[in-house]
């Protein structure tokens, strides 16, 4: 199917769930335009694998381009989610702690437009504070372990520790940012049928 958007042909399927995804979709964000609907089937595996191959710049261009979704699906609220190099700068100013406010904002906004429309939120920012501090938590007391025994074996198991916890947390935020995108998409781009 394909519908006109500013002269634009624009080609989008309808899936089994009723929502619209759009086929030809690349940084839509880039162009701030909320008349196209919203990608809804980010998987942990396709964004974990094109991050790791173009070391890490995949992931940093996705959570930005996420963020900037983010500020089409719940401009309602009237706040916004800073962009890359306000969020660079200020982090940089902090020494990393603002990116951990980025993300606890970012978390909270989304998790709020869930509950606004009676949906359950997947993350929040108190959520990822928990899980981020927990898991240097973890870390610490078996380096401690390492340093204290001088078996240092047991050191890869922190790098376990942080690939697991960290395709957990991915998998989280992308399953709140799809279902996000897919309540908007259902909201402003009604199934044609």
């Amino acid at each position: 199917m394909s519908y006109e958007n500013n002269g634009q042909n624009v080609n989008y399927e309808i899936n089994e769930y009723g929502e619209i995804v759009r086929k030809d979709y690349a940084f839509r964000s880039a162009k701030k335009s909320p008349n196209e609907p919203l990608p809804t089937n980010r998987s942990v595996g396709m964004v974990y694998f094109l991050t790791c191959i173009t070391l890490g710049i995949y992931g940093i261009v996705l959570g930005f381009n996420m963020a900037g979704e983010t500020n089409i699906t719940c401009e309602e609220d009237g706040k916004r989610t800073p962009g890359f190099w306000e969020a660079l700068l200020l982090s940089i100013i902090t020494l990393g702690i603002y990116m951990m406010v980025w993300y606890c904002k970012w978390l909270n906004r989304e998790a709020d437009y869930l509950k606004k429309y009676d949906r359950s939120a997947i993350m929040t920012g108190g959520q990822y504070l928990a899980i981020t501090f927990g898991m240097m938590a973890i870390v610490m007391v078996i380096n401690v372990i390492v340093a204290m025994s001088g078996i240092y074996a047991i050191s890869y198991i922190n790098t376990i520790i942080e690939v697991v916890f960290g395709i957990w947390v991915l998998g989280r935020i992308l399953a709140q940012h799809n279902a996000v995108n897919k309540l908007y998409n259902l909201r402003h781009f009604p199934s044609k049928g």
